[in-house]
């Protein structure tokens, strides 16, 4: 009964975040785009990137308070008042000012900080040494369903403003992170499925395959897309004249390379620091929030075959690191049996 409940739990915590990031990284995705054109029609000038670049790093900076905050209240009652900062980032778009977008960026980084680190400690509560890589398995597909990863606003931004896709390329930005989440969701549920086996057996195996996902992607990007295409609409062309199903094709293995890397970050958190998750889980994701923020800050300043060279640079170091912790815990575990 007990194994039942926390199935339940784990489900209705990815159905919770479906519902809140379906909407919110839908925002994402499209507000370079909707900015620009507001610029245009009222003269405002906010910038998407840099906008969504003060969202993560306010989120990266909370995550220094929220495991205390969790402690104390809870990761239910935490993760509830993290969502409501979501619904008032959004709201703010139906009639968007200046100074009400930078507000509710600043508040809705804190709310992420509550709302995520709440998750890790309730996806550890629910979950043992043996389910951890199945419950992370099924959070992370729940989640991803039409939800897209963080790295979706600038590429499905680069996809819109390339002008060589023709009358297509604004509607390729939908279609792009609808492919993304494809991406994710599969690899949630595979890796799901899996979740025992990769307890057992190790998880590097499948950081391996993200990592040869991502360089496929990678590749095929600076292969395809304009390097100005992350700025302004651009005539330019990649290495070949752009082809929207190729453009499509990376959206998938963006979000497929993505899955693999946090199911098991998160699977592999949840085992090493059952007994205390919410400040290793707040840690983590002020360290992703952190290069989230800095990722788009940058952005909008360097074209995007350097923004590929750089994440390929760290891709390569995030994935040895991630075999040698794992290899280091193996270790300890053997010298303590």
């Amino acid at each position: 009964m007990e194994f039942d409940q926390r199935v339940r739990n784990i489900v209705m915590l990815g159905l919770g975040f479906m519902g809140v990031f379906t909407a919110f990284q839908t925002t994402g995705l499209i507000q370079k785009t909707v900015l620009d054109s507001v610029e245009k029609d009222t003269g405002m000038h906010v910038d998407g990137y840099t906008l969504l670049a003060i969202v993560y790093i306010v989120f990266a900076l909370s995550n220094w308070l929220t495991p205390s905050i969790v402690a104390t209240i809870g990761p239910r009652l935490a993760m509830f008042l993290g969502g409501l900062t979501y619904v008032m980032y959004i709201i703010v778009f139906l009639h968007p000012t200046e100074v009400l977008l930078y507000v509710s960026a600043f508040v809705i980084g804190i709310g992420a900080a509550m709302i995520w680190t709440g998750q890790g400690n309730y996806l550890t509560i629910n979950s043992d040494s043996t389910t951890i890589g199945r419950n992370s398995g099924i959070f992370w597909a729940l989640l991803q369903c039409l939800e897209l990863s963080f790295f979706s606003g600038i590429y499905s931004a680069s996809l819109g403003f390339t002008l060589k896709f023709g009358e297509q390329a604004k509607e390729l930005v939908a279609i792009s992170g609808i492919l993304i989440g494809v991406g994710e969701v599969l690899g949630g549920i595979l890796f799901g499925l899996l979740g025992s086996k990769t307890a057992s057996k190790g998880r590097s195996p499948i950081i391996l395959i993200g990592f040869l996902v991502h360089v496929t992607a990678f590749v095929l990007i600076n292969i395809n897309l304009p390097n100005d295409a992350p700025f302004k609409n651009t005539n330019a062309s990649g290495v070949i004249e752009p082809i929207a199903w190729l453009a499509l094709l990376c959206s998938f293995l963006l979000g497929l390379g993505d899955s693999c890397y946090n199911t098991q970050v998160m699977a592999m958190l949840g085992d090493m620091y059952k007994d205390n998750s919410a400040p290793a889980f707040a840690m983590f994701k002020f360290i992703q929030s952190t290069a989230c923020g800095v990722c788009l800050l940058y952005s909008s300043r360097i074209g995007l075959y350097a923004q590929l060279a750089i994440l390929d640079a760290f891709l390569i170091m995030g994935s040895i690191c991630f075999a040698l912790v794992e290899f280091w815990e193996k270790q300890s575990k053997r010298q303590i049996e």
